[in-house]
């Protein structure tokens, strides 16, 4: 067939062309020029040149082509799409471009019901908030969480964080690493190696545990500090507010006493507080008891080899 092909079916899915070679014994169809594979959901496959099977309503192409689905358009090299499934598979250059986030990778799957992304090859996703490299795991742009099984790692406002596998979730704020985690705040020049970290990227809090490691650079110097759990963030000061008679007392008090004003009474948060953070959510899990955690050889540091560890 020539010229504005058309293929209808029943269940509302139909394919359009320039072209059509069809072959009636395995109900397969090859079609050229400007061919778009329309799901009864009005999600669209185009490409110039397309395979398509009636039975098993799978469209391939290899040339280069799109998939739009609502506001998602996906680009690639090759691709294969089930109209019935809505599973799609992106192979070579692939690229996603949503209003709320972009992907570039080798290889990945995408359904265009549940809006899943699979990873299955070396992938970048970025957002306003953060970027995201991975080779392996699975994306739910409905839900915003995301699960790496291979090494992953995320950079979000001067804090980078890596791991053997990686949980995090947008709307919460928190990042999970589990396995040979490195952690680096680029602002403090503060490097923590550790078994396990979560980050919360709303309050810039962090905890750690699993033999944690930190290295701070200072002036040259370098400093290593090793503990059970390791807590990261800011713990705010609450300021008595002064009377003003109290201020006029104070000033007086200290030109008297020639001490500064930066003695206003201060009390710091305690650390059940700064704990609240990581409690009483879904992707948390309740840390280890650090008094369990067994002495191992991870790093014994001496006076002596404290100096040229590296």
């Amino acid at each position: 067939a020539y010229g504005d092909v058309w293929i209808r079916q029943s269940d509302g899915t139909n394919a359009m062309g320039d072209y059509m070679r069809y072959t009636g014994k395995t109900k397969s169809v090859a079609m050229k020029g400007n061919v778009q594979l329309v799901d009864k959901d009005q999600n669209e496959l185009w490409s110039e040149i397309v395979t398509y099977n009636l039975n098993t309503k799978i469209g391939t192409y290899a040339n280069g082509g799109t998939l739009i689905s609502k506001e998602t358009i996906i680009q690639s090299k090759e691709a294969t799409y089930n109209l019935k499934t809505k599973d799609a598979r992106f192979k070579k250059d692939v690229i996603i471009n949503d209003p709320e986030y972009h992907v570039v990778s080798t290889d990945l799957g995408y359904n265009t019901d549940t809006d899943i992304v699979k990873f299955y090859g070396p992938s970048v996703v970025t957002n306003e908030k953060n970027l995201m490299q991975t080779t392996s795991g699975v994306y739910n742009a409905k839900t915003k969480t995301s699960h790496f099984d291979k090494r992953t790692s995320i950079f979000d406002d001067g804090m980078y964080i890596e791991g053997d596998s990686l949980d995090y979730d947008e709307f919460t704020g928190y990042a999970i690493a589990k396995g040979n985690v490195i952690a680096i705040d680029t602002a403090e020049k503060m490097y923590l190696y550790a078994e396990h970290a979560t980050y919360n990227e709303q309050t810039k809090k962090m905890i750690s545990y699993g033999q944690p490691v930190i290295k701070k650079i200072n002036d040259g110097d370098t400093f290593y500090y090793r503990a059970d759990t390791f807590l990261s963030g800011t713990i705010a000061k609450v300021i008595v507010p002064l009377s003003g008679q109290d201020s006029v007392n104070k000033t007086i008090e200290n030109i008297l006493e020639n001490k500064s004003t930066d003695s206003l009474p201060e009390y710091d948060l305690s650390v059940d507080d700064f704990f609240t953070d990581f409690k009483d959510t879904a992707i948390v899990s309740t840390p280890i008891d650090s008094s369990k955690i067994k002495s191992t050889n991870f790093l014994t540091p001496t006076h002596a080899d404290t100096i040229t560890y590296s």
